[in-house]
């Protein structure tokens, strides 16, 4: 049986130096999206995100600046989702989680990669500039879950039964996750230096819609899955590009949504294959659903296309 295809895309926290780099070398779509895409960076923002990207293969440090990292995974994940259609695997419907939902709404077709890189950019510049540091912390395991009552913390995203992200200040969240280990919880912070998902970041909604709303979009050509909006879209509401990152995700609710337009091979254009992991313990089991992903911290990512490639339907 042939599979239609869902093309889902990742946020924060699925970021790491070099991610699509042998992609990248490898040439073809994906390379020339990318540089495209940089080239509009360094002259409407004035910094290379390549050059940070991929500079200097030898960096430890925690990717975690926003204003490198908002770019670098939009970019990524649009580039990678040329590289499929190129290769002849359409989507039928894309699904978008955080971040993530601007590279979704760019394959369905809502608004263009630049325009969208422009507000990927603004939202970063506002959370930057006006939000304090905070912290994102993912936790497995139903133990320990009434700390979640801690007042100057939120629930984050929902991303499986037994799997959910926790956002707030870092005092608040170092307590919580004392709390957590001592209930047996396995938990683990992101590479994020924002509570987003959150009231910590209201103070850049002012600033960041004052932009988004002269940003034109058209009606979806293909369904987009928002995991803000807990809903199938085929258009984008208004402030949808702030929801996104403001309002909780729900992923296992959202994937249900698309379950009922039928059944799909779920495809994980992120860089880290973040949304496929969650929906091996989100589909059924057995299911005649398929899942795939290309981009790893780990390699493979050339194979991983090649393989896809050879069946591409």
């Amino acid at each position: 049986m042939q599979l239609q295809n869902v093309f889902m895309f990742s946020g924060q926290g699925s970021q790491y130096y070099q991610m699509g780099r042998a992609l990248y070398e490898a040439g073809g779509t994906f390379r020339s999206s990318m540089d495209n895409l940089d080239h509009w960076m360094v002259e409407n923002a004035g910094r290379s995100v390549l050059r940070e990207l991929y500079g200097d293969s030898s960096k430890a440090e925690t990717f975690d600046d926003i204003r490198v990292t908002h770019p670098a995974i939009f970019m990524v994940e649009v580039s990678m989702a040329y590289q499929l259609i190129a290769s002849g695997i359409l989507p039928s419907v894309t699904l978008g989680a955080s971040l993530g939902s601007y590279a979704a709404a760019v394959v369905s077709g809502c608004i263009s990669a630049e325009a969208a890189l422009g507000l990927v950019i603004r939202n970063a510049d506002c959370i930057a500039t006006y939000c304090e540091y905070g912290t994102m912390l993912a936790v497995i395991g139903e133990a320990g879950i009434q700390t979640y009552d801690h007042e100057e913390i939120a629930i984050a995203a929902l991303n499986f039964p037994g799997h959910r992200v926790i956002s707030g200040g870092s005092k608040a969240i170092s307590e919580v996750e004392a709390a957590l280990r001592a209930g047996g919880a396995i938990s683990q912070r992101l590479p994020v230096k924002y509570a987003f998902h959150s009231k910590w970041i209201d103070a850049a909604r002012s600033p960041f819609l004052e932009r988004a709303a002269a940003v034109a979009t058209g009606d979806a050509e293909i369904p987009l899955a928002c995991c803000a909006h807990t809903k199938i879209l085929s258009e984008l509401p208004q402030d949808y590009f702030w929801d996104v990152a403001r309002r909780p995700i729900n992923f296992a609710e959202t994937v249900k949504q698309v379950q009922a337009l039928g059944i799909f091979r779920y495809i994980d254009a992120g860089p880290s294959g973040t949304l496929a992991t969650f929906l091996k313990y989100t589909l059924p089991k057995p299911s005649a659903e398929a899942i795939a992903s290309v981009m790893s911290p780990y390699g493979s990512d050339v194979r991983n296309l090649a393989a896809l490639c050879s069946h591409p339907s």
